[in-house]
């Protein structure tokens, strides 16, 4: 074990050797582009650019972030592009540079053609755009499906048939009525690969695979960069590849707004209020008796805004008397009525849940969510419903469980017991899965001539195996106490 340890601190040493190494190499590069090539050219050698362009270089070398600002003038552009280029030339692992704005990223792919054509290096380039812009060929065949549209929008129509995949690639003029009736609109890649005949030779659906496994340079907006930042968060499909070690974010002053509106959900008394009469209409219709319940929320939700004005106006008092405009108002969540209406929601939902014959009972511990995404909601779940079980509590990193072996002779506490209860519930999540929410998630064999889908075969002997499980494991939590916890 010793000489183990020792083997992987010598292997680190000898990486971190060959990539400073490597970058000092790249750095010689980058140095001879500015003061030679350049020049050779026939292009301006600007000095604030060089500095910039090495100051960039020894950040990427040491592995630290760096914030640029400058002048205009200077050309900031070529000099985060050039370093970048020359590393992926040694290194060929993709790069994500994220702008503000679809004009920038045109121009960036401009400028990069520049550099490239200099140095004689062309990585791939993938400019993503968001999916509005681009043609959904399914969409169009149901719009054209009428002879009326066929008649009515003919050069559009023959746009589609000559292959158009992008409205800025027509010349025609494509009102927003109608290209709202045939682009991309919610991009599914299960029902795209299982069920589009167009999927060979659809732009969109080929970029969108592109951007998980190329080893490109990616040009992307910011506000796709951020919903990436936020699928990785809550545990969902990344719609970039994870394998690049650098970003570019450029304009990143507009990056605070960008991550803000992403991260934020907005709510009015007026937004909550019509959900709960809309399932008020539920509950009358299916004869439960929920009206004290409701009558309880809006008086937690009455207490709760009350306490919000009250916050906002102390801070419009304090902002008068220095003299200042409020940009922004800072809420103080220590609400006493905020956790006793939290708990009127997860009472009504529970009501309206069991009429409709629903087993809510993961809304309380997230036991029995059915969505991958709740990953963490559900592991601590499943900690808490099994807690009495040996040494649970101690476990780091729930989904080790699985994997680890029993050992009575082991001093650690957390690879001694193999948690037989905790790993059972798990297996019986992870095949509920399989065969219910993410069935449609099978493996897919691709030949010359088809695309086939390996789906599991759901069976009543498959349900009847399920329930049984899960009726031993509701009968131990019960005979325990956990589920009343």
């Amino acid at each position: 074990m010793i000489f183990s340890i020792w083997d992987n601190e010598i292997e680190k040493k000898e990486k971190q050797k060959k990539w400073t190494d490597n970058f000092r190499k790249i750095g010689e590069e980058v140095y001879t582009f500015f003061v030679d090539t350049v020049i050779e050219k026939g292009y301006e050698n600007r000095e604030g650019q060089w500095d910039m362009s090495c100051e960039i270089t020894d950040a990427m070398k040491r592995k630290q972030h760096i914030l640029v600002e400058a002048g205009v003038g200077i050309g900031k552009t070529f000099a985060y592009i050039v370093p970048l280029l020359f590393y992926h030339k040694k290194y060929g692992r993709p790069i994500v540079i994220a702008t503000s704005t679809i004009a920038l990223q045109e121009q960036l792919e401009s400028d990069i053609n520049v550099v490239e054509n200099i140095i004689g290096y062309h990585p791939e380039i993938i400019l993503v755009k968001g999916q509005n812009h681009f043609l959904c060929r399914n969409r169009a065949d149901q719009f054209f499906f009428h002879n009326k549209n066929k008649e009515n929008n003919k050069e559009i129509y023959e746009e589609i048939e000559n292959g158009g995949c992008e409205r800025n690639d027509w010349d025609i003029n494509i009102s927003d009525k109608i290209w709202n009736q045939i682009n991309v609109r919610e991009f599914n890649p299960v029902f795209c690969r299982q069920n589009c005949v167009h999927k060979d030779y659809c732009y969109y659906y080929k970029m969108r695979g592109e951007l998980r496994t190329t080893n490109g340079i990616i040009l992307c907006n910011q506000d796709l960069l951020t919903i990436n930042l936020v699928k990785r968060q809550n545990w969902g499909n990344e719609i970039l590849t994870d394998k690049f070690e650098f970003v570019v974010i450029d304009e990143a002053h507009n990056l605070e707004n960008k991550v803000r509106s992403a991260f934020t959900k907005e709510m009015s008394y007026n937004s909550l209020s019509k959900t709960m009469e809309h399932i008020r209409k539920i509950s009358n219709r299916i004869g439960s008796m929920i009206d004290e319940k409701i009558k309880k929320y809006y008086e937690y939700l009455d207490q709760v805004f009350s306490e919000l004005y009250k916050q906002k106006e102390e801070q419009d008092m304090k902002a008068r008397k220095n003299d200042r405009e409020i940009e922004r108002y800072y809420v103080n969540c220590n609400i006493p009525a905020l956790s006793k209406l939290k708990k009127c929601v997860h009472d009504i939902s529970l009501e309206v849940s069991i009429q409709f014959g629903v087993e809510a009972s993961y809304k309380t511990t997230g036991i029995f969510t059915y969505n991958k995404q709740e990953g963490r909601e559900w592991y601590s779940g499943l900690q808490k419903a099994c807690k009495k079980d040996k040494n649970i509590l101690n476990v780091k990193n729930l989904k080790n469980i699985k994997q680890m072996k029993y050992d009575s002779h082991s001093a650690d506490r957390e690879h001694r017991y193999k948690y037989p209860r905790f790993r059972m519930i798990s297996e019986v999540y992870a095949i509920t899965c399989d065969l219910g929410a993410h069935i449609n998630e099978g493996n897919v064999t691709e030949t010359n001539d088809e695309i086939k889908v390996d789906l599991e075969e759901v069976t009543l002997e498959d349900a009847l195996w399920i329930l049984r499980m899960t009726e031993d494991i509701l009968i131990w939590l019960y005979q325990t106490g956990n589920i009343n916890d």
